[in-house]
């Protein structure tokens, strides 16, 4: 008799009552070693103690055994440790009936008092149609701040009630926060029913033109303008938000082309709020002002003064940072010297350095297209030690390449500046692409490249939370790869890192059960990946090898040979297009392992003679991405470097910019490393590096390969 129907039997004989613990748990740890993605043994399971219960619930409630479950969660709930309490107290929220659902919420909140036990509480107390103590216990939640999803309740609660509040509470969370698509799906509902029922005619008006800006429905929104700024000046129940304001400021410069006239009407309101002594709207009022000003021509000065003025009035470290962005910006659309003189007038007055990253690497390719090859070392010294980590490095490596070609003037040695850039490049936190070619310039080999390839940014304040990680461990150690990726989701996004170690664990784990379910597999990748980056301690050559997996090795080694390819670039496309998952599919349309496009798969499936095929096929989504980038490589003059970029951006695309592009520097070509740099399309550009610093370490992995070949190979 199989296994399982002999566990049957067994639980059948013990008759209709639940059964002793030890069975029990004798009975999902059998249970538990059928499964192809069962974790680690069971010896490794006994250091667990009462946590146990928790996960042999888990599969309980897979197995469909409701009561036991919550039996289970009980005891886990009781005696297990942090986390093991918590989760074992929510999932009780969700078994048994309607009462005991929502006395399992209830206590939930009482134990925790947060907001989201507040909103298992409240969804299980609507659901019971208990709208009083939804009233409750939401009483004194902040409009403002809290979750949307807490006040739809709160608002579900009032309006089955009639309660005469509902109205001023759904008013205050239309123009007191950002609109998100609750309120939209919230707006479309009373819309269709009770809106005059809700809001009387002027708090319609108002929350209407919010949901016309929130639709991008700019030009009816800004039709509707004058009758909400005759509406707040007349009813003295009104009164105009920052949100109120940024909406007025984004009708105005999109649904009009009265710009300078706009823009004065946003100069009195910041002059009313200012007498008022309201700093937040005086600053929104100024921001707006600002962007008016500026998108009329001709007006910089007065979109100066004003960006400048804000600044001084910025009620948060964002808000000034914003201001400073904008006006940056705007002075890199006159000049890039412009834009130069600011950035060396506020760079040390910035809060978040990584706010300002996309400007420059706008600026790096108007520079070096323009070939202001100095100009590009002045900015390197301008911004070192002010602008994030990976700017620094970039701004460092490409001025040492300057440097070293001749094309970037120094007071001392070049050869000296040119090897202190380089170092400086190597101190890049996490963007592995310029340490790489800042290594290889330098000459670094054996430990002292090793060291290079395991640097990342170390967290100095990192701690271990023990409880966390025994939680995520538990899923591993009893086979339940499906909840590890949420649950890290969550810590992460709170702001709990996990340690190397645990999560080294955990990616190998998921990456063991790719039978369970694809996904696992770029799942792993990202949790390493994402520890990596914010580390605690030295990365380990384990830990590399999992964030840089050769999954189907079989088929890229086939494909490698048939297409004469290198298996280290195209283990780099398939990580950097997908992450090893054959069933992804992006918003564009493109399909599995490789990414292709349906038209391109046909094209090959024509030249291939392949009548029929499967693109989420591993073997023959491997093979199409093979033969397309084998075939492209061909038609660039085989170069590698140029066939990644068609690859990303079409070969047109590429023999466009190499047409349009000075290629030559005198007698001789512009490096493809500084090239790569003024491509006019972002994404091309990171695709570029991503792929190179994927397939170097791949390299330097598995291939023995020297870090310089590889990179001299690609960028031919």
């Amino acid at each position: 008799m199989h296994l399982t129907a002999k566990l049957t039997a067994l639980h059948t004989a013990a008759g209709q009552g639940l059964i002793r613990l030890v069975n029990l748990q004798l009975f999902f740890c059998l249970l538990l070693s059928l499964c192809a993605c069962n974790g680690s043994s069971s010896g490794n399971r006994q250091k667990f103690d009462e946590d146990m219960n928790y996960y042999l619930a888990l599969k309980a409630v897979d197995t469909d055994r409701a009561q036991e479950a919550m039996q289970l969660f009980k005891k886990a709930q009781k005696n297990g440790s942090t986390f093991i309490s918590r989760r074992s107290a929510e999932a009780l929220t969700k078994l048994g009936n309607i009462q005991e659902r929502t006395d399992s919420a209830l206590e939930l909140y009482n134990t925790y008092q947060d907001d989201d036990s507040l909103i298992r509480a409240v969804s299980e107390l609507v659901h019971a149609e208990e709208y009083s103590q939804v009233i409750s216990l939401t009483q004194g939640i902040n409009i403002a701040e809290s979750s949307n999803k807490l006040i739809r309740l709160r608002l579900t609660a009032l309006q089955k009630k009639g309660d005469p509040r509902l109205a001023d509470t759904v008013y205050q969370w239309y123009t007191k926060r950002a609109i998100s698509q609750e309120h939209f799906k919230y707006y479309l509902a009373s819309v269709i029913s009770t809106t005059q029922n809700i809001c009387d005619m002027n708090q319609q008006i108002i929350i209407t033109f919010r949901i016309e800006t929130y639709r991008k429905s700019y030009i009816n929104a800004y039709k509707q303008l004058s009758s909400v700024i005759t509406i707040i000046d007349s009813d003295d129940r009104l009164s105009l938000t920052p949100q109120i304001i940024s909406d007025m400021g984004k009708v105005s410069l999109y649904g009009s082309s009265l710009w300078q006239k706009n823009a004065a009407f946003f100069d009195t309101l910041a002059k009313n709020a200012e007498v008022m002594g309201d700093t937040v709207n005086t600053y929104f009022a100024l921001f707006y002002a600002a962007r008016l000003y500026e998108k009329g021509g001709n007006y910089y000065t007065a979109a100066n003064t004003r960006y400048k003025k804000s600044m001084e009035q910025a009620p948060s470290d964002f808000d000034f940072d914003n201001s400073l962005w904008y006006l940056i910006n705007m002075d890199m659309g006159i000049s890039p010297e412009k834009a130069m003189a600011t950035i060396k007038q506020y760079c040390t007055q910035w809060h978040n350095p990584l706010y300002f990253t996309d400007l420059f690497d706008t600026l790096s390719v108007l520079l070096l297209s323009s070939r202001s090859w100095n100009d590009f070392y002045k900015v390197y010294n301008i911004i070192e030690g002010c602008a994030d980590e990976s700017t620094c490095s970039k701004y460092a490596y490409l001025s040492g390449r300057l440097i070293e070609l001749g094309l970037a003037e120094t007071r001392a040695d070049p050869a000296d500046e040119a090897r202190t850039a380089y170092t400086q490049a190597l101190n890049s936190g996490t963007n592995t692409y310029y340490k790489m070619l800042a290594a290889h310039q330098l000459g670094l080999t054996g430990t002292a490249l090793e060291k290079v390839m395991k640097s990342t940014k170390i967290n100095p304040s990192f701690t271990k939370n023990d409880d966390m990680e025994k939680l995520l461990d538990g899923y591993a150690v009893f086979g339940f790869p499906q909840y590890i990726y949420s649950e890290w989701q969550t810590f992460t996004s709170n702001g709990q890192p996990l340690s190397l170690e645990c999560a080294e664990r955990l990616s190998q784990f998921m990456q063991d059960c790719t039978d369970a379910a694809k996904s696992h597999f770029a799942q792993s990748i990202r949790i390493i990946s994402r520890t990596i980056d914010n580390c605690d301690t030295e990365v380990t050559v384990n830990a590399l090898k999992l964030m840089y997996p050769q999954d189907y090795s079989e088929l890229v080694q086939q494909a490698c040979k048939t297409y004469n390819l290198s298996e280290y670039l195209l283990y780099a496309l398939i990580r950097s297009e997908s992450l090893f998952d054959p069933e992804i599919q992006s918003s564009a349309g493109a399909v599995g392992l490789t990414q292709l496009m349906e038209g391109t798969a046909k094209d090959v499936a024509a030249k291939l003679h392949k009548d029929t095929y499967d693109l989420n096929d591993p073997a023959t989504n491997i093979e199409f991405g093979s033969y397309y980038l084998s075939n492209l490589i061909s038609r660039l003059n085989n170069s590698p470097i140029m066939a990644v970029f068609a690859y990303n951006s079409g070969i047109t695309r590429v023999r466009t910019w190499l047409r349009d592009s000075h290629l030559e520097i005198g007698s001789r070509k512009l490096p493809m490393d500084i090239f790569l740099e003024t491509i006019p399309y972002a994404e091309t550009r990171e695709y570029g590096r991503k792929i190179i610093s994927a397939a170097a370490m791949y390299g330097w992995l598995y291939y023995n390969k020297p870090l310089g070949e590889i990179i001299t190979e690609i960028l031919s």
